[in-house]
């Protein structure tokens, strides 16, 4: 039995973590016509000894370790994290922090050459810079987490990654008995679309020229929550996304263009595998906060150690987990019109269909109450941000 077995509970995450641990070298790692990162078996080198199926949420159950957590919002008190991050800037701290305690990082950084998002090491804190910023696309995580799994067998290792990833990498871990030397992070996650859709909107609705030097998937330029591409090209010129409705995000949110398995994933509800988890403190209380505010959990010992040794270099305030839930894609599960999303993705998949081909496809296709819904809030979206900060706020 191995990965490609019809025999699975779960659509695959894509977290690449079969191709990493396999000991024969059996599983590439390709993208496939949707633009999903997917396991493919080297028939002739594939023993089936069935070590990728143990660590694969395909194949296992989600438990419940009923573990004593604790939520606090959190944010730098040193303003120039906050403006170079999406959030908090707790992430970035941590990794830094991590670094000094003698950790190897692994996190997400952005690839220029190849305008993809891949796994990385860092291990100086200069180098935990480039996993600033969230990138919402899927990350190539093969090499990354193959070296980390198998090679750095006695180092230090701090995972910063999403919970399917997580996941798989805790059940490796566990089955190998190798989580001392581990610290496990991960975040709240509404799911990841397709890869197609990231490099469509790079083509089709950027107004520069690559290459480029910086990419931000959420620049704070017209304040924190409000979901605003910016791109500076090698040359300075730069790209805003414009007020209203971006296209990248607009499908985005859809789920339509989502990775199959991000429609029921039971992991992004699951806070039993990492030691923190991280995400935007969305919700009321911070609503006219223009600067970023973090959710910081702690899910274990390790991660409360970790949490105290930051605690001079940020505010943090307790809360309830149910103050944070309700704004976050914790227990959801998602219900896009199938029919829509494989007419969506086929036509992304086409490299002569333009983005507003597609955004026009998918808004043809909504209802008249959800087509009214659709142009309310992208003239809501144009308002200042302290207007929609008071709009959100009433509703």
């Amino acid at each position: 039995m191995n990965i490609k077995s019809n025999f699975s509970k779960h659509p695959c995450t894509s977290c690449q973590v079969c191709a990493a641990i396999c000991p024969h070298q059996a599983i590439e790692i390709k993208l496939d016509k949707y633009g999903f990162y997917r396991p493919f078996i080297k028939t002739d080198a594939c023993t089936d000894c069935s070590l990728c199926t143990k660590v694969c949420y395909k194949f296992n159950d989600v438990t419940s370790l009923n573990r004593n957590i604790s939520v606090w919002s959190a944010i730098a008190k040193d303003y120039s994290i906050l403006k170079e991050t999406t959030s908090g800037g707790i992430a970035d701290i941590l990794a830094k922090k991590l670094i000094e305690l003698g950790y190897i990082c692994c996190g997400v950084s952005y690839n220029y050459d190849k305008d993809i998002a891949e796994s990385t090491l860092a291990h100086n804190k200069q180098e935990t810079n480039s996993f600033r910023g969230s990138k919402y696309i899927q990350s190539f995580t093969f090499p990354a987490f193959k070296e980390i799994l198998t090679q750095h067998k006695t180092d230090k290792i701090a995972v910063f990654g999403l919970p399917c990833h997580i996941y798989a990498i805790n059940q490796y871990l566990t089955l190998r008995q190798r989580k001392e030397n581990f610290i496990l992070i991960d975040f709240y996650c509404h799911g990841c679309p397709s890869i197609h859709l990231w490099k469509k909107y790079l083509k089709d609705c950027c107004s520069i020229l690559p290459p480029y030097s910086h990419i931000e998937f959420r620049s704070k330029k017209q304040g924190w929550g409000n979901f605003c591409v910016q791109i500076t090209s090698k040359n300075g010129n730069q790209y805003t996304s414009p007020k209203g409705y971006d296209p990248f995000y607009t499908l985005f949110f859809s789920d339509h263009l989502l990775n199959k398995s991000c429609h029921t994933c039971q992991l992004r509800g699951s806070l039993d595998y990492a030691d923190i988890r991280l995400g935007d403190f969305w919700g009321k209380k911070y609503i006219f906060n223009k600067r970023g505010v973090s959710i910081l959990t702690i899910l274990s010992p390790k991660g409360e150690n970790l949490f105290n040794s930051i605690k001079n270099d940020i505010h943090y305030q307790k809360h309830e987990l149910n103050e944070i839930a309700p704004y976050q894609s914790l227990y959801k599960i998602y219900h896009p019109n199938i029919k829509l999303r494989n007419l969506l993705l086929e036509q992304l998949s086409i490299p002569k269909t333009k983005l507003q081909e597609i955004l026009n496809l998918y808004i043809l296709n909504l209802s008249k109450r959800e087509r009214i819904k659709y142009h309310l809030k992208n003239n809501i979206l144009k308002l200042p941000h302290f207007l929609i900060s008071i709009i959100k706020r009433i509703i």
